[in-house]
């Protein structure tokens, strides 16, 4: 299986990292295509390893493996233009593995592969990679969703583990409920900090000076949260119980952004349902905590 060749398509940054770590990991890496020519010799430099590939035709018959990492909208197009590509220059697809890298996407997209006799899948690394560098150092330790047909699964397996990843399975009608809480939990807290810098930190600094500060603060979460679990992970005023203190939260919030009160109260009450199944709450601070919330839940409803 090692011996297999693998090509990319797609010079991006998803594409690039996977080829870098690819071609270092003992497979024989042939290449890389793109559209735009002159990301795909950028891509080639920077890999060390491979050719720039003319056109998919060339890259589908010197690989036995390919990996489409295209933005999602190109996925289907890429998948018919191999078909297609293949049946006029009668290049054989059969036996051939295709997976493709979109986290919202399942394996099905890749159907007409399928058909054409390539086993297809799909191989979503869960990191967010902001540059090839920082992908490269994140993704070796990261887990990779996979779905698809037995055989691909088998070779998209065995290519995260010998890159230092952790694969898991899931099943296709699950990808969009899966990539959805990929958002929540890396896009959404940039959301959040973004929304939380804006209204609610004085002005004295800029967003990325505040961003310095609180990174630290993020980053043990993150720890905690993969050591520890929930709900021990939860720290604050909420899991010590202190009233005073949540009170004095709802005060600094009540001249500020309507948006940003509830979504405070919306947290705040899953911090509260968290803080009781640590089962550290005395009982009268449980019940302070629930009747501050529900006093609080029905002052804003009037």
């Amino acid at each position: 299986m090692d011996k297999m060749k693998i090509s990319v398509i797609g010079a991006g940054k998803v594409g690039t990292v996977l080829g870098c770590l690819i071609s270092r990991s003992g497979f024989s890496f042939c290449g890389l295509y793109s559209k735009n020519k002159n990301s795909s010799e950028k891509a080639i430099k920077y890999i060390g390893k491979g050719k720039v590939f003319s056109s998919i035709a060339d890259l589908v018959r010197k690989s036995g493996v390919i990996v489409i990492a295209v933005d999602d909208s190109e996925v289907k197009n890429v998948a018919g233009e191999i078909v297609e590509e293949s049946r006029l220059r009668k290049i054989k697809l059969v036996g051939k593995v295709c997976v493709h890298t979109s986290g919202a996407l399942s394996s099905s997209i890749l159907l007409p592969l399928s058909k054409a006799g390539c086993s297809v899948a799909s191989l979503h690394p869960l990191q967010a990679i902001a540059s090839v560098d920082s992908g490269i150092a994140l993704i070796k330790d990261s887990y990779f969703c996979i779905e698809g047909e037995r055989k691909a699964i088998a070779i998209a397996q065995r290519i995260v583990k010998k890159i230092g990843g952790t694969s898991f399975q899931i099943e296709p009608a699950h990808k969009h409920a899966y990539h959805l809480a990929a958002c929540f939990l890396s896009n959404y807290i940039v959301s959040l900090s973004d929304m939380i810098i804006e209204k609610l930190l004085p002005p004295t600094r800029s967003k990325n000076e505040w961003l310095k500060i609180f990174a630290p603060l993020i980053r043990g979460t993150a720890e905690n949260l993969k050591a520890k679990g929930i709900p021990d992970a939860l720290t604050g005023p909420i899991s010590r119980g202190d009233s005073q203190t949540i009170q004095r939260h709802f005060e600094a919030l009540k001249d500020l952004d309507p948006d940003l009160r509830k979504l405070h109260r919306i947290l705040a009450q899953r911090a509260v349902e968290i803080a009781i199944r640590q089962g550290h709450l005395s009982k009268e601070k449980k019940n302070m905590l629930i009747r501050l919330f529900r006093m609080k839940k029905n002052v804003e409803r009037k």
